[in-house]
């Protein structure tokens, strides 16, 4: 999951290895980590969502870290970021295929076609 941070300006970061933002979703905090943007406008934040979860609803949380981020005026960035987003529904249940068997004993050879449909 990335998560973007539009600024009204650009800034940079500096000492990008210890930034992040705290996010909870379905009751538990996260932290998303620094992916990039600095010099742009954007602060893309990265997050790898647990696999086989369902987690409903999303808070962000201030930026943290041990990072400046400045404007290009070096004013320093005050983390007033706090937003929640109840409606977002973060699903990462993985749809696939776990096996396939034939209903009949009949052999494949090279060049055939085998449809494969899928019931859900």
């Amino acid at each position: 999951m990335i998560i973007a941070v539009r600024f009204n300006e650009i800034v940079t970061v500096s000492n990008t290895g210890d930034v992040y933002i705290p996010f909870t979703i379905s009751d538990t905090t996260y932290n998303a980590t620094y992916l990039s943007g600095s010099g742009t406008d954007v602060l893309m934040f990265k997050f790898t969502v647990p696999e086989d979860k369902v987690l409903n609803g999303i808070t962000l949380g201030d930026i943290s870290g041990k990072a400046n981020i400045k404007d290009l005026k070096n004013n320093v960035f005050a983390s007033d970021l706090i937003k929640s987003f109840p409606e977002v529904i973060i699903d990462s249940r993985v749809s696939g295929i776990s096996s396939i068997t034939s209903s009949s004993n009949q052999k494949m050879k090279s060049g055939d076609s085998l449809n494969i449909y899928s019931r859900q």
